[in-house]
């Protein structure tokens, strides 16, 4: 077995000669490409000849070619090209806050906060107020606010985002919440200790 360092048995070395050997082998001087007696390297012609045959970018697109997209050629998988150039890009619109769910979730502190303290000062310690003030600002307003941070965590991964105030509003909500949670357990716990 001889080493040929030629990248293709047959193919023209360094001066346009042909190679003379391959492994295994003495060859004509003209590979060919298994099965079709053509060279790999020259897709049109017999015998090797170089670099591989493409069109040039001056050259017109033949109709129907895999070159030219005009005259109502298609594409492999048999869509039509439209040959011309893209049309307008519309612009991504910027992810915004879902403003319902923290509206809902702020409502519902604040009516609880509300009614938190109204139980507890003016009605001197009324129960069903004060249960009514703890679901609202416990499960309740937690539940929307966990439903805007999911929704605005969704919104912030988008390509732009204009919704500065959302994290200082969750925050704010979160505090009403707390508030409203707190005076409500006060009477609660004030209803307890006195039975």
């Amino acid at each position: 077995m001889s080493w040929n360092p030629e990248p293709f048995p047959g193919s023209q070395g360094v001066g346009g000669q042909a190679g003379s050997g391959s492994l295994g082998g003495s060859g004509s001087g003209a590979s060919q490409w298994p099965g079709t007696g053509t060279s790999p390297w020259d897709p049109g012609g017999p015998g090797g000849g170089g670099a591989p045959v493409w069109p040039s970018p001056d050259e017109a697109p033949v109709e129907g070619s895999a070159w030219g997209n005009e005259g109502g050629a298609t594409d492999l998988w048999g869509g039509g090209f439209d040959g011309g150039s893209p049309g307008p890009v519309a612009a991504l619109p910027p992810g915004r806050p879902p403003v319902p769910w923290i509206a809902g979730a702020a409502a519902s502190a604040g009516l609880a906060l509300i009614g938190g303290l109204l139980a507890a000062f003016v009605l001197n310690g009324s129960l069903p107020l004060a249960l009514v003030s703890w679901l609202l600002a416990g499960p309740v307003a937690i539940a929307l606010l966990g439903q805007f941070v999911k929704g605005d965590e969704r919104q912030r991964a988008r390509a732009f985002y204009d919704g500065s105030w959302a994290r200082p509003a969750t925050v704010g909500v979160g505090i009403l919440a707390i508030l409203g949670v707190t005076a409500s357990a006060y009477v609660i716990a004030n209803w307890v200790a006195t039975r």
